[in-house]
Parts: structure tokens; sequence; C-alpha cells
């Protein structure tokens, strides 16, 4: 294994070399040539990677192309004189032909770092970027943010979105960089890129020039593409967004519903608000009637589906005149003009009414499949003009100036409970609304993207905090005010509790089984007060409505549950397939039902090249997946809600971070796909009998392909 990455290696040296002899870039850290290596030797070595013959005036590049995807190239490191503590920016310059986003992976090697059983060196960080079919792109990795603490990088002008994980490191203790393509079906996509440079930056590259053809038509879908379904001319648009809504609308109540979308076959007490009740069988949902009511709704109803235009006009056929009602499809997200063809092309038809119509459009729709309100981050002019029931995503998470890890504040500084009774203030508005189902407190916390240690982790930083402090009171009454106990337990040489305030771990220590049982013992306590705080910040203000939780990305820690004992129900997001993940350990635990705050399943068979999180063959697919999803979800006893992300599907080029993937019940023109449609539908008549054990759930399996996401 090591010497077949020996081999990498000195290819990749030929490779830097090359490029670093050839290349004229501007602002280049200097990295070593290498001579000595014949370029056609080593070519001969590795039959997957072999000097294009192109005759553009960029000059040869590399074709790489795996036979599968953990075939890598491997960057070198220290050890063969590459200074990356020198950059700023790693930037790997590189274009691909697959008719689908191309994932690339990654993958930094720290000094030291052992081979397991099996021989490989696993990397200390590792990052997933995705690059557009057939468009010229600078994948550009900050080194800095191999400390670990961020779990999305930015946004790059071109470049798909970027997500981090592993253990911190830094830009000294980089071993090898490795580099592939991941997650692609190399059967039906063949798996190939053709990197144009690699370079050590000290700023941020210049701009590629401008594109030849734009990459989106002026409807906002992929212009060299065709597909069931496509609008060919703009001046198509409106018939067949009215045949849509005919096929798929509905402007009345159905028969069987409350005012609230409860059932009325079946009723409990009343108390005004929503509430949770469990029958002695299964949990439930009551509407303020006093009917059952399930939580079946889709994330992200809006008008609006922004993506970034920044040093990336050239990619559009056409952008209208930012003047008029047009400006209301423009704005701003993370700093970067942008703009949203989804609310466009209303506006194209609708002119200045056109979110009025929006709002017609999308209730008749809504109602016409079936759903019994709206999801997470819908529109506020769409849950207040609908009369439908809505959950609320509570906005500023409480926070202090320190963080202790990634996103986790100092909860022991009095600035977190101010912050508490802050966030919690915007709840006074909504207190009264029998239309709120419940409040989410936040969505997928950063520092429960794995089982971290947060006490530990909070000892790598080199800063003083109250939590510290806390620590140090905590570990003080442990170990009965003895200094040598705790540092025979710590293997340290301590001489006071005080020192504990300004002790810092180096990254590579290895922490004793004491100091570990006393960190992780203590992180529990951290959790109680970040949870707590929040909790009983939010009653005050509001004690009708229920509090949803924290939508967790996935059960990465029994932090989460612990977390869990302050709600009124469990929230998670499930992304998974066929089921939704386990959740009657996470009912029997807490005693609380469980809602799924999103989960979704993508294809690649339409205007979009990504499938997202959870990928499947086809549109049909999409349809049977979510029928199967929802029925097997809602047959367990303690599922109240499950919520589809999302309503519409993501830009082509990316929203502002640069998700790009076909999620959406409808597409960019606000049409639903119909194969989606017709299970949603028959899904949401069949939920009662459902839930209540009268039919058998839906069974059948659809069929899968990798997950195109990032």
């Amino acid at each position: 294994m090591r010497k077949q990455q020996k081999r990498y290696r000195s290819f990749l040296l030929v490779l830097i070399g090359y490029l670093a002899t050839n290349l004229q870039v501007s602002g280049q850290l200097p990295i070593r040539p290498v001579h000595h290596y014949s370029l056609d030797s080593v070519i001969a070595h590795h039959s997957f990677c072999r000097w294009s013959s192109s005759t553009k005036a960029s000059g040869s590049s590399l074709l790489f192309e795996p036979p599968d995807e953990s075939k890598r190239l491997v960057l070198p490191g220290y050890d063969e004189g590459i200074r990356y503590d020198e950059a700023e920016y790693l930037v790997i310059e590189v274009s691909h032909d697959n008719p689908i986003s191309t994932v690339l992976l990654l993958e930094f090697r720290r000094i030291g770092d052992q081979a397991d059983e099996h021989n490989w060196i696993h990397s200390r960080i590792n990052c997933r970027i995705g690059v557009l079919p057939n468009l010229r792109t600078q994948v550009i990795f900050p080194l800095h943010y191999l400390h670990a603490q961020e779990v999305f990088l930015p946004r790059y002008p071109k470049q798909l979105k970027g997500t981090l994980g592993g253990r911190r490191m830094n830009s000294k203790e980089i071993d090898e960089v490795y580099f592939r393509i991941q997650h692609a079906d190399h059967k039906s996509f063949p798996l190939h890129l053709e990197i144009h440079s690699i370079r050590l930056l000290a700023d941020l590259p210049e701009p590629l020039p401008a594109v030849e053809q734009p990459y989106v038509d002026s409807l906002g879908q992929w212009n060299s593409r065709n597909w069931p379904g496509k609008v060919q001319r703009a001046k198509d648009l409106e018939e067949q967004l009215s045949k849509s809504i005919r096929q798929w609308g509905r402007r009345d109540v159905p028969p069987g519903r409350s005012a609230y979308m409860g059932y009325t076959d079946l009723r409990f007490d009343s108390t005004g608000f929503f509430h949770t009740h469990h029958d002695g069988t299964r949990w439930w949902l009551v509407d303020p009637d006093g009917y059952a009511y399930l939580s079946n709704a889709s994330t992200g109803i809006h008008p609006n589906s922004n993506g970034p235009i920044d040093q990336a006009s050239d990619l559009f056929s056409y952008l209208p005149p930012d003047t008029g009602y047009f400006r209301q499809a423009y704005g701003w997200v993370r700093q970067m003009r942008s703009y949203s063809f989804v609310s466009g092309n209303l506006m194209r038809l609708y002119g200045a009414a056109w979110k009025k119509e929006w709002l017609n459009i999308t209730q008749q729709l809504i109602r016409g499949l079936g759903f019994a309100g709206s999801g997470n981050w819908s529109d506020a002019y769409f849950y207040k003009g609908s009369n439908l029931p809505y959950v609320y995503p509570m906005r500023g998470f409480p926070t202090t100036a320190v963080k202790l890890f990634r996103d986790f504040p100092d909860v022991f500084d009095p600035e977190y409970l101010e912050s508490c009774q802050n966030y919690a203030s915007q709840l006074d508005e909504l207190k009264d609304d029998p239309y709120m189902v419940g409040y989410f407190l936040g969505n997928e916390p950063h520092w429960a993207f794995g089982n971290f240690n947060l006490a530990r982790e909070m000892m790598y930083r080199n800063q003083t905090s109250f939590t510290r402090k806390a620590l140090m009171a905590w570990l003080k009454n442990e170990y009965a005010d003895n200094i040598y106990h705790l540092s025979a337990s710590w293997e340290l040489e301590l001489t006071s509790f005080e020192e504990l305030e300004s002790l810092v771990f180096p990254h590579e220590k290895t922490v004793s089984p004491g100091a570990e049982k006393d960190l992780r013992a203590f992180s529990e306590t951290m959790v109680d007060q970040y949870i707590s705080r929040i909790c009983e910040s939010v009653k005050a203000v509001d004690p009708y409505h229920l509090n949803l939780g924290l939508r967790f990305a996935w059960i990465s820690s029994p932090a989460c549950i612990q977390a869990g004992k302050y709600f009124d129900v469990f929230s998670l997001n499930g992304y998974s397939i066929p089921d939704p993940p386990q959740t009657n350990e996470i009912a029997a635990a807490l005693n609380l039902p469980v809602m799924i705050g999103e989960f979704h399943f993508g294809a690649v068979d339409r205007g979009l090249p990504s499938t997202g999180l959870k990928g499947v063959a086809s549109q049909k697919n999409r349809g049977i997946a979510y029928q199967r999803y929802v029925e097997q979800g809602f047959s367990r006893p303690e599922m109240i809600g499950i919520h589809y992300f999302q309503w519409n599907d993501q830009p082509f080029t990316g929203r502002f971070d640069g998700e790009n993937y076909n999620i959406g019940i409808v597409d960019v023109t606000n049409r639903p796909y119909p194969e989606l449609a017709r299970h949603i539908r028959r899904t949401n008549k069949r939920l009662l009998k459902v839930a209540q054990g009268k039919i058998r759930p839906y069974f059948r399996r659809a069929r899968t392909m990798p997950n195109i996401y990032f």
C-alpha cells in the first residue's frame, strides 16, 4: 500500500514540477520543481492518469481516469519540501464532461499518524466539494479551515458546496494530501476529471475568464439538456403552469378534516392549541379543536429560491433589469448578490401581483397534494395567508462572544442567559396563534456533527472562559480539593486547580483515561446548561406551543438524547432509505413523540445534475421512495410528524452554500413533478389508517443510485 502511495507521490511531484515550471500564475508560492523523473516513465506506471492531448491556449493538463473511487492522487507534504504553512489556499483547477455534478474529495493526512491493521493511513481532515458539468472550476480550499471549527466551506464563484469533517490539525502538520473522485456510479457515469493546475496561493485566485455559452436559460433551466416537462419557450410557461394547477390543485378543505386539518373521525380533549397525546397505543398531535392531527408537510414553501450571481453572470442567458417588481427577485445571500428564477418566472406572468398569485397557486397545490400544513423555513406570507398549520423556525440561536467548540457557546457566561432571553422574546408575537403547531429551537448544531467530548475540545483552545472556571470548580469538588489525586488521574504535573484555567492540550496529546472520563462527564453538564437555559426562556414567553427541539442532523452521541429531556417533541433530520432512521429507542429513553424535520430523495433524469443526500434512479422512483418512507414512518407509534425537504428545486448553479439538488416537489417553473406528486397525494390520503394500523404501510422499494451531494 505504501509503495503504491509513493508511486502516486512521485507522479504528483512531476505534475507540480511541470506546472510550476510551465504555468505563469500570479501570486503562486514557490513549489520545488522536480526534473529528474522521466514524465513518460511515470505515466507508464499510472494507467488511470495521462497527459491530455489538448491544444488549447491554456496548455496541457492531466486527465485523471481512476477505475474506481478508491484510486487517489497523492500530493506531497513537508518531507518533500512543500511548505503549506506559507500559503492561505490550496487551489486545484479542474473540469469534466460528466453529465452529472462530480464530487471531489480532499483528504489531509497528518505527520505521525499511523497505519491501521490493514496498512491503511486514514486522513485527519476530509473535505467534499462539488463541481458542475462542463464548467472549468477553481476548487478552493482555505488552509485555515484545517482547524475543524467549521463544517461548511465558504462559497466561491462557480464552485459548489464544500463540507468538512474530521479532527483539528494545522498546515504545518500536513504529511500528504489525497485527491480523488467520490460517490459516482462509474458504470453509468465514468469517472474522469481534467486537472489544469494545482497551486498554493497567498491570496484568492483571480476569477476565470467568462464562458462562451451560458449554462442557464431565461427560465432558470439547464440550457444544454432536454427532459420531459421542460418548458421549451418562455411564452408557453403560463399555459403549462395552468395545466399543472388544474391537475394537482384543490381549493377547498378535504372532507373529513377540521379547520386545522385534523381528522374529524378521531377526537381527544381540546386546549385551544396544538398539543401531544398518547392514547395508550401511540402518540398523536391534537389540533386546537381536539382532533387527531399528523404533521405531514413540506419545508421551504417559499416564493424565492435564490442563487448567487456575483462573478457568475456569464452563466445565465438572461437576467432581467433590477428595477420595478423584478427588484424583488434580487437579493443578498451571505454577502453575495443573488437572483431567484422561481419568483422571476412568476413576475413574468403576473407582474406586480406575482406574490398574491403565488400564494393562491401554492395553497391550491398544498391542499391538492394532501399536505396538512407547512414545514420549517416556509415563508411567513404563506403560513399567515393560507390558514394552514405551520411550524416556526426560531432565529438568532443564543450564543456568546467566546465559542468553546465550533458553534457551542460559553454556556456559563452570564451573557448566554441574556442571549437566551432575547432569543425567546421573538415568540411573544406568536404565542396566541392557534395555527402554530410549535417551534424548532435550531437546526443541526455543528457541535453535534460527531461524537465529540466537548470539554476536551474546549481544552485544545488557548482561551479563558466561564465554562473553564466552572470545570475547575467541578473538578475541585469531584477530587475533594486534592490536586495530587487529579494529577495522578490525568497523568499531569499540576500544583493547583487554578492551572486548569490556562491548561491547553497539545493537539497530538493522548489524554489519559481518567481525564477522558472526567471531561466526558463534565460535557454532560455543559449540554445541560446549554439546553436548559434555552428551554426555560422560551417556555417563560410562550407556555402554550410545543417545543419541537433542535432538529439534530443525526443521533451522533448520547448528548443529543440528553438534550431531549427538555423538549415536548424530539426532532431529527432523517436522511435514510428506504425507511426513516430508528426512532423507537429515542421515544423509549425520553417518553416523547418524534418528528422527522426533513428528508428527501433526488434523481438526475430531469433538469439538475445532483441528487441530494439520497439518490434514486428516476422521478418515478422518487415517488416510490417518498411513499415508502412516509408510510413506514407514520406506522410507528412514536411518529407524529414527517416533513419533506423541500418545496422548490434548488438553483442549477447552486443556492447560497452551493447545493444544486433535484429535491423539489416543484421545479423552477413552480410545477409539481407528476410522478412524485402522484405518490404524495396517494400517501397523504392513507396516513390516518396507516397510523391506526388499519392498513399495511407501503413496502415497495425504490431503485437507488449513488448519492451526488456535497
